[in-house]
């Protein structure tokens, strides 16, 4: 990983942003915090990746930003991305509670950091 161009840490995960603007994930995977597309239910114990995996979706990141149990990112193009367990607070809709991979927040466009 020396392509590292920034890392971005939370509760229990953490993202690096490289500098072909992919971004790599590890850490607890519950809540879809890892973007991976894998959701794990509040019953069951979510698995802790330990070694950084690729975040599928994610292309032309220019910037990452973790929250309480979301994760944002800005691209080249000044949209912004979000998933994770925040649930509405995402600004991506209502439902579902968890967006398990990156989508696009609607209606923010030009934006150069969050």
């Amino acid at each position: 990983m020396g392509d590292v161009e920034q890392i971005a840490a939370g509760k229990n995960v953490a993202f690096a942003m490289h500098r072909d603007g992919s971004v790599s994930a590890w850490g607890n995977s519950a809540g879809g915090m890892l973007g991976d597309g894998v959701k794990w239910q509040a019953c069951c114990s979510a698995p802790v990746v330990k070694t950084p995996v690729k975040v599928p979706r994610l292309s032309g990141v220019k910037q990452i930003s973790v929250g309480n149990q979301f994760a944002l990112a800005v691209t080249a193009q000044g949209r912004v991305l979000s998933w994770g367990g925040a649930g509405p607070t995402l600004g991506r809709a209502a439902e579902p509670e968890d967006w398990v991979e990156p989508g696009e927040i609607p209606g923010l466009t030009g934006v150069k950091s969050v």
